[in-house]
């Protein structure tokens, strides 16, 4: 509010929570936007957690811009093996790295 300019800015989310399960590990990931999640598993690299975005980049899903702008987070499980690598990274590094 003490930045007019500002308005209609608002944030995007990615988070992570490991847990063992059962003898084996599962990744919980939780975002909102673009912010993204990647795994590595043998040296490959994949986009775990799909934009909240259309064809323009623009967002369809954040928080704070207004109340009917954030639509809810997204939850995606994924079973991690020894040596996977979880990337999590805000929309800013996608615009200065390619997947």
């Amino acid at each position: 509010r003490m930045h007019p300019e500002r308005d209609g800015m608002g944030t995007t989310l990615v988070s992570l929570r490991v847990l063992p399960e059962d003898g084996h590990t599962k990744a919980v990931i939780c975002h909102a936007g673009d912010s993204r999640c990647y795994l590595i598993r043998n040296g490959i690299g994949c986009q775990i957690t799909p934009d909240h975005a259309d064809r323009n980049g623009r967002l369809l899903n954040c928080l704070g811009v207004t109340p009917d702008s954030f639509r809810g987070a997204d939850t995606h499980t994924t079973d991690l093996r020894v040596g996977d690598t979880l990337i999590l990274c805000s929309d800013g590094l996608s615009d200065y790295v390619s997947a």
